[in-house]
């Protein structure tokens, strides 16, 4: 998570930082949000029936996703079109989905 104990060639960020970042004086490695994974992955799979359908989705491949920041992005491979999509889900301060969308790839 950002900001838990990185170590910059000048000292620790939370005791540099704080100085010209006034957020980070107030920042604790506690307040770092834990994904709720299932919440995600629920998310991820409505946006894609919404686009596609329930077969589509049943068949649809999950398995890869990287967390970026407060969104975490899944490459879903689509075997009955052998198509990517790029599958976005917006995650809140509470861990859970607040959001997601669909973006074709290509083939």
């Amino acid at each position: 998570a950002f900001g838990v104990r990185m170590e910059f060639t000048r000292g620790d960020m939370l005791k540099v930082c704080p100085k010209f970042v006034t957020s980070l004086a107030v920042f604790s490695p506690k307040q770092t949000t834990t994904i709720n994974k299932d919440s995600v992955l629920q998310a991820a799979r409505q946006a894609y029936a919404r686009k596609y359908d329930e077969e589509t989705t049943e068949t649809a491949d999950f398995g890869s996703y990287e967390v970026k920041g407060n969104k975490v992005e899944f490459e879903v491979f689509n075997p009955e079109d052998r198509a990517y999509d790029k599958v976005t889900v917006t995650v809140g301060a509470d861990g859970n989905a607040t959001s997601a969308s669909v973006e074709f790839i290509g083939k």
